[in-house]
């Protein structure tokens, strides 16, 4: 029997381990973490914004998001030290580096009252 094969224990190892190493030792767990940002965007912003802006790419600790028009798109600028700082406070394993904005499309059909285009105000 080889040496390697001697120190090896017998015991099987438990899946959630086997799919962490190889998650860690892959760019898969980064685009993972990278997924997670993207999909709670509307619990960490909250529904006003998410009905007005959406996150359309994040690679590389680089967010960029659409924008429903340039007043939203104005508000969202100055907003931006804020929303990375929230954004890297909820989600701290795929920390935010920079956002870039930019006018797009945002799918709001599941938001209620959706049609209604509201600028934004402080509150």
């Amino acid at each position: 029997m080889s040496s390697d094969r001697s120190s090896r224990s017998n015991r099987p190892e438990p899946i959630g381990a086997i799919l962490t190493k190889l998650l860690d030792e892959s760019h898969w767990g980064r685009h993972i973490k990278e997924l997670k940002t993207l999909s709670r965007w509307r619990e960490i912003v909250g529904s006003r914004i998410a009905k007005h802006a959406q996150p359309e790419s994040f690679k590389d600790g680089v967010l960029v998001i659409a924008v429903q028009n340039s007043i939203w798109l104005s508000h969202l600028r100055f907003l931006t030290a804020e929303l990375q700082e929230k954004l890297n406070r909820e989600i701290p394993s795929s920390p935010i580096k920079e956002i870039h904005f930019r006018l797009g499309s945002v799918d709001c059909s599941s938001s209620p009252g959706s049609s209604r285009r509201t600028p934004p105000t402080k509150g």
